[in-house]
């Protein structure tokens, strides 16, 4: 898989977007609802992004909003 762009960068008129691309996702409209949206994140934070062009609602989510607080991520034996 290649990656075009930056990670994150939101994709706009001005941000090319090569026509080879085999990742590439076209959509016919903005996404209106929460279940319309691309889910993004990687386990531990997450975010959605959807709504007209004139209002953008976005949801955003932290495993520690659930989980009770900030955890240790990395193996006790120093592993990582």
């Amino acid at each position: 898989m290649k990656v075009h762009g930056p990670p994150c960068a939101t994709l706009d008129e001005e941000t090319p977007v090569p026509e080879t691309s085999a990742t590439r996702i076209e959509l016919s409209g903005a996404a209106r609802t929460f279940t319309d949206a691309f889910l993004l994140g990687n386990g531990a934070l997450g975010a959605t992004v959807y709504g007209r062009g004139e209002r953008e609602d976005f949801d955003l989510n932290a495993d520690t909003l659930w989980s009770g607080g900030p955890t240790q991520r990395t193996p006790s034996g120093g592993g990582g």
